[in-house]
């Protein structure tokens, strides 16, 4: 099973489709429509969720444990609800605490504040970036999206072949295929996901974050 965090609709909707590359029972849930826990259910044990998770729900868990999440960025958007951006911050980071050594944290390189998680971390590291060429991750070069992982280089495709425009848009296809390249999903199989995928009605921007948890059991982001 497979889960991923809060606000960004968007890359969790991607990032359901380039699952279904992988295998066919895949749930999308969160807070985009379906319960959590019916996706979860309708899945089961051998399916996997991709899974969008807000601050205010990372307030109450103990024992969330993806094994694939995601933090795309801290912004000031709930600092009312959590008094600074400190402790929205500190929300957020709940997602991996409880995570292990086998598990996987993606982080955007481009928010500082993001990418200090990376010293909290509990599982393995990897980073996405629009602006800059990492020695490791997911980026973008001569305008084409690229992963550097297992030692080898992967060219996917160009950026002006996704329909979804923006920079907000490059970044959440970053962070969707980041997550799904450790889930497995082949790189060529992206291609045609990262082409046909049309968006999400009515959401242009996103400001939150998400992960995963992957394998035989389940994973958040």
């Amino acid at each position: 099973m497979l889960l991923r965090t809060n606000g960004k609709t968007t890359t969790t909707t991607l990032l359901g489709e380039l699952l279904k590359t992988l295998q066919q029972n895949v749930g999308i849930g969160g807070n985009i429509g379906e319960p959590l826990c019916d996706e979860v259910m309708r899945v089961g044990s051998t399916g996997c969720v991709a899974a969008e998770i807000s601050s205010y729900q990372l307030e109450s868990v103990s024992k969330f444990k993806p094994h694939i999440a995601a933090v795309l960025n801290v912004t000031p958007d709930h600092i009312a609800r959590h008094g600074s951006v400190d402790a929205y911050q500190k929300v957020k980071e709940r997602i991996f605490q409880q995570q292990t050594k086998a598990d996987y944290l993606v982080l955007n390189y481009d928010d500082v504040r993001t990418r200090s998680m990376a010293a909290r971390a509990c599982g393995k590291v990897m980073f996405f970036s629009r602006l800059e060429t990492l020695k490791e991750g997911a980026f973008i070069q001569d305008n084409y999206f690229v992963i550097i992982g297992n030692q080898q280089i992967y060219r996917i495709c160009a950026v002006k072949d996704m329909q979804i425009k923006g920079g907000h848009n490059v970044e959440n296809a970053l962070a969707a295929i980041s997550i799904a390249f450790l889930a497995g999903v082949d790189t060529i199989a992206m291609v045609e996901v990262l082409k046909n995928f049309a968006g999400v009605e009515h959401r242009i921007t996103g400001t939150e974050d998400g992960g995963w948890e992957g394998g035989g059991g389940g994973k958040e982001g």
